[in-house]
Formats: C-alpha cells, sequence, structure tokens
C-alpha cells in the first residue's frame, strides 16, 4: 500500500451507488467498500498543521482553525461552530439541511468582536 496522502481538511469517509471513498480537501479517493473511519489513517492523513491548501486548483493559505461554542436556542443544547479555511461548519440540523444557521451568525459576531 502506498503512503498516505496528506490532506488540508480532516478526511472523512462516504458511500456513493455502493462505491466507497474517503474525501479530505481537495483529495477523494476511492478504497475498499468494507473501509471503516478508524482505517482511514492508512489511506490519508490529516497533522492539522497545514499553511496552504490546493483549493478548486488554486493555492490558498489557511487561517488556523477558529471555534467557539454556541448556546442552542432551548438553552440546553451547545454547538461548536468551526471556521476552517473560510468555511464555517456548525453540527445543528439546520445547517446540515440548509448549510447555514443562527449559530453561524452569532459565531460571526463574537468573531468580529475579538
Amino acid at each position: 500500500m502506498p503512503n498516505p496522502i496528506k490532506c488540508a481538511w480532516p478526511p472523512k469517509t462516504y458511500t456513493l451507488f455502493g462505491v466507497r471513498y474517503i474525501a479530505g480537501g481537495d483529495h477523494i479517493i476511492e478504497v475498499p467498500l468494507d473501509t471503516k473511519t478508524e482505517d482511514i489513517h492508512k489511506y490519508m492523513i490529516w497533522e492539522g498543521k497545514e499553511t496552504s491548501a490546493s483549493v478548486f486548483g488554486k493555492t490558498k493559505t489557511l487561517e488556523q482553525e477558529w471555534s467557539t461554542e454556541i448556546l442552542s436556542s432551548n438553552k440546553k443544547d451547545k454547538y461548536r461552530v468551526i471556521l476552517r479555511c473560510d468555511q464555517w461548519v456548525c453540527p445543528c440540523m439546520g445547517f446540515s439541511f440548509k448549510r447555514k444557521c443562527s449559530h453561524i451568525e452569532k459565531a460571526k459576531v463574537i468573531r468580529k468582536q475579538e
């Protein structure tokens, strides 16, 4: 097996139409269908120390990852909102469907105040 590919973003596994892939940054590779999340390191590694990445064919300087916890509207749950490579991410259901949410808007305000 060749050396693992270094990637700019944390790699994840995906299965589309019965084919398993690992994607990280601008790298996507096909892997055996029985590949599990704990096997990702055999194919791709993310050291979290990259200072630049090739995104859509253009080299881009990456900011350090920034994150904050935002209290949900029910005042019980907290969501860790992350800014990485100029991309905002939130684990809430709203973001997973609409790719935007109130937690990210609140985090943007906090980020500007820093």
